[in-house]
């Protein structure tokens, strides 16, 4: 008889917990996507005290300042930690959950999960330094808006489901 996938293992001890992993994932899937083009930062330019210039950023649309600017490196840095490695991570939960990968690869792409998680919050620091160093300058100001809170819960959520998948992995197969 051939082994349960990890869905499956859970989903026979407990329907309520393969239902919450599923919503996890789902939920981890659309902050990310929210995340990604939701207003993160409004920066304001004031001189005395006149608004020169106030502008409002996303993830994905100050990738695509930074790279109209000349930042190429920069902006493949933030693209890298903020789009590619959120989007290949959940592809990785959401086949491993659905039986997409053999146990030999499913235990090591959980492995490298685990350790690009310690990472997952990089993006999420870089705009609080910018926000803190705005704050300080008297030339301009920044506000954190919704999109840096919706990717941060993103990132959250996406921590909780690779350990409890990677926990309840090695259970099952420990029991196997």
């Amino acid at each position: 008889m051939p082994a349960k996938n990890l869905h499956d293992d859970v989903a026979d001890r407990s329907r309520g917990l393969a239902a919450g992993i599923g919503l996890l994932i789902a939920a981890a899937w659309a902050t990310l996507a929210a995340g990604l083009v939701l207003p993160i930062m409004t920066t304001t330019k004031e001189f005395w005290w006149f608004e020169i210039d106030r502008t409002t950023w996303s993830l994905v649309g100050g990738i695509a300042t930074l790279f109209t600017d000349g930042h190429a490196l920069l902006a493949v840095v933030v693209a890298t930690f903020t789009v590619i490695v959120p989007v290949v991570k959940l592809a990785i939960v959401t086949l491993l959950w659905n039986g997409g990968l053999p146990d030999t690869a499913g235990r090591t792409w959980l492995g490298v999960l685990s350790v690009i998680s310690k990472w997952s919050m990089l993006d999420v620091f870089v705009v609080g330094v910018v926000i803190v160093v705005s704050k300080l300058s008297s030339l301009a100001d920044a506000q954190a808006r919704e999109g840096l809170f919706v990717f941060a819960a993103h990132v959250l959520l996406s921590m909780i489901v690779t350990k409890l998948l990677h926990a309840l992995d090695a259970r099952r197969l420990a029991a196997a």
